[in-house]
């Protein structure tokens, strides 16, 4: 049974005006509604609509997106009611394309209804939480295997009567690259769920140097890699944790793919109300074509240099997904072979002052 229509309106007299597609009641319930929607009459023309400016999915007064009309047409031809997740927009139609959940159901007088519930951003979400999970399990299982292997190969060689000192070396390696992983994996997991800015306060630039630089002063030493940090007068309104665990991160980056006996700068300084924290290394540098995907989960200038030194591929993804939950962000500077600067910008005011991190979170 079709929905009773809305629209129809009794005339009030033999002389009263034409009724219009959405008299008083209906207006107000379809402009409430947070979906756009259109409202076509028996002919094709869009009667009415909300919201769909920028779909690109109407042209001259007719519904033009080829999914959605076929959609409709099934709908009109007494199909029934219809939801489906469809794209629509693209290039041929001038607008971005976007994912959507269309649902058509026909009113009185020949008019149908067609809602539109965006769900582009629930759809990127998803895959790429499905591509996370293929990530995460691609990754954990190299070490499971390894230390597996290793195992097995102790075994043999314990009957054997052979020395297993390398073996239970190569145990302990994959054990180490596994816990690494799995409290990067920990930290991304946290990051997505705690909202940064509730644990920020104001801090000096000694409380985020000084534990970040300690967390991995073992390694630099073991490479007599000197950390160089050059103070400054700044402050910073930041969830100190996060901001410690980027700024180690970095730290520990600059020193994995640096020689022995060079050098490792911090520099901080106020740019506006910002804060700009640098991390300069003298290392081998990130050839251009990979300056654009080394932010990205897993991506790696060097596999086989990151498995030796225990790297995860989530520590550069870490460090930008925290300053842009802080409304900054991470930039970076490299010459292959000479080295390369990364630097986080990240609020030096509290959020709903007159400062630039407010600007941040309007623009987003």
């Amino acid at each position: 049974m079709a929905w009773r229509n809305p629209f129809r309106r009794a005339a009030e007299s033999r002389h009263a005006q034409p009724r219009s597609p959405l008299p008083g009641t209906a207006q107000r319930l379809l402009e409430g509604l947070r979906e756009a929607w259109l409202v076509i009459g028996p002919t094709g023309r869009v009667e009415a609509s909300q919201g769909v400016g920028g779909l690109g999915i109407v042209r001259g007064g007719t519904l033009v997106d080829p999914e959605l009309v076929r959609q409709a047409d099934r709908t009109r031809a007494g199909a029934g009611p219809e939801t489906r997740d469809v794209a629509i927009g693209g290039v041929a139609m001038g607008a971005p394309p976007r994912r959507v959940r269309a649902s058509t159901t026909m009113l009185d007088d020949g008019l149908l209804l067609l809602l539109l519930e965006d769900i582009s951003a629930a759809a990127r979400v998803d895959a790429m939480r499905r591509t996370f999970i293929a990530d995460v399990a691609h990754e954990l299982r190299a070490p499971v295997q390894e230390m597996l292997t290793s195992a097995k190969d102790m075994q043999r060689a314990l009957r054997k009567g052979r020395s297993v000192t390398q073996l239970t070396d190569d145990v302990e390696n994959g054990a180490r690259r596994l816990g690494a992983l799995v409290a990067d994996i920990t930290d991304i997991s946290r990051l997505q769920v705690v909202d940064a800015m509730e644990g920020a306060r104001d801090a000096t630039l000694d409380e985020v140097v000084g534990p970040a630089v300690d967390a991995v002063q073992s390694q630099a030493r073991d490479k007599r890699i000197t950390i160089d940090v050059h103070p400054a007068q700044v402050s910073l309104y930041v969830n100190v944790d996060q901001v410690v665990t980027a700024l180690r991160n970095l730290l520990m980056n600059a020193i994995t793919y640096s020689e022995p006996h060079t050098k490792v700068t911090v520099r901080a300084e106020q740019v506006g109300d910002q804060v700009a924290i640098a991390v300069e290394d003298e290392g081998v540098g990130i050839p251009v074509e990979h300056l654009e995907r080394i932010f990205e989960r897993f991506h790696r200038v060097d596999p086989e240099r990151s498995r030796a030194t225990g790297g995860t591929g989530l520590g550069l993804p870490i460090v930008r997904q925290i300053c842009e939950a802080h409304g900054g962000e991470v930039l970076v500077a490299s010459t292959p072979g000479r080295g390369s600067v990364f630097t986080m910008r990240l609020p030096s005011r509290r959020l709903g002052t007159a400062s630039s991190a407010q600007a941040w979170q309007e623009g987003l």
